[in-house]
């Protein structure tokens, strides 16, 4: 059967990128072994006490990894506390903060997830504060040169590595994408499914997959990937980022004061400097309204 495809795809005209070496992990990544607790019948008094000398615990989307790292390091030469971290895929994280895992600030790569802990009643505060491109990436001694959608749709390309399409938010965004450009329907069969976006990554740096959907903040220092082209988001679904401060979190000025700490104009420089958009100015310019920063 023919494939049809919008003939906008995207083709960016660029040359090929290739990414130095990075050791890319392959499930979630934790910094520090975050435990599931409650806070049983203590008064409420009683715990903010108790949450006040607490060390602050951030669960964040995979993709998130090597700038808030950085972010948490800052913090610490800046006020010396150390961050607690939990990497893995936005709905793994969510479904632990549901299940009571003690997080205080949770930073997701899709607006559903922090939608699904607002509906239980976990958020405290919450701003889209990031954003972020797709890009088709491949392995580095791959032939042929993709540069389009329709390349993807070829019989030389059989296997196609993304985030999950189902609860990852790069395969969520990925496969929104290509239903925009007529592709999905051709190409679903070619998914190699990744458990988070940095799997998809390490899939095609192994040459395990012809091609992959990834964010180009995976990408740009992933080993053995190039950067083939950039693919549009969804106009109606556009790459969103909340940093969500939890109820649990609101209970402590430490993670409150982590959690503004993320927007402001030291986080923003580092955000930035990893390839993430701004898109709510810094805490300490006085503006809250969305639009992109340069």
């Amino acid at each position: 059967m023919p494939y049809s495809v919008a003939r906008d795809s995207v083709s960016t005209g660029r040359s090929i990128r290739c990414a130095s070496p990075l050791t890319v992990p392959i499930v979630a990544v934790c910094s520090a072994v975050i435990l599931a607790g409650c806070d049983g019948d203590e008064p409420a008094g009683v715990r903010r006490s108790n949450r006040a000398t607490a060390e602050v615990t951030v669960f964040a989307a995979a993709s998130t990894l090597p700038a808030l790292e950085e972010i948490a390091a800052a913090y610490r030469d800046e006020r010396g506390e150390v961050i607690r971290t939990s990497f893995a895929g936005s709905s793994t994280l969510a479904q632990q903060i549901l299940q009571g895992a003690e997080a205080d600030v949770f930073v997701s790569a899709h607006v559903h997830w922090a939608d699904f802990l607002a509906d239980a009643g976990l958020e405290e505060r919450r701003v889209d504060y990031l954003s972020n491109t797709l890009v088709v990436v491949v392995p580095q001694d791959t032939k042929p040169t993709l540069t389009t959608v329709e390349d993807l749709l070829s019989p030389q390309v059989q296997r196609v590595a993304m985030g999950d399409p189902e609860h990852v938010p790069a395969g969520m965004y990925a496969k929104e994408a290509l239903m925009d450009l007529g592709a999905w329907p051709a190409l679903k069969q070619k998914i190699v499914a990744g458990a988070d976006v940095r799997h998809a990554v390490a899939l095609v740096s192994r040459g395990e997959v012809d091609a992959g959907i990834v964010y180009a903040t995976d990408a740009v220092d992933a080993a053995n990937v190039c950067i083939a082209f950039e693919l549009n988001a969804s106009a109606e679904r556009p790459i969103r980022y909340p940093l969500v401060l939890t109820v649990r979190g609101g209970e402590s000025e430490r993670a409150v004061e982590f959690y503004e700490f993320l927007q402001s104009p030291t986080a923003a420089a580092i955000w930035r400097r990893q390839g993430f958009v701004v898109l709510v100015r810094d805490l300490q310019d006085g503006v809250s309204a969305v639009g992109a920063v340069d």
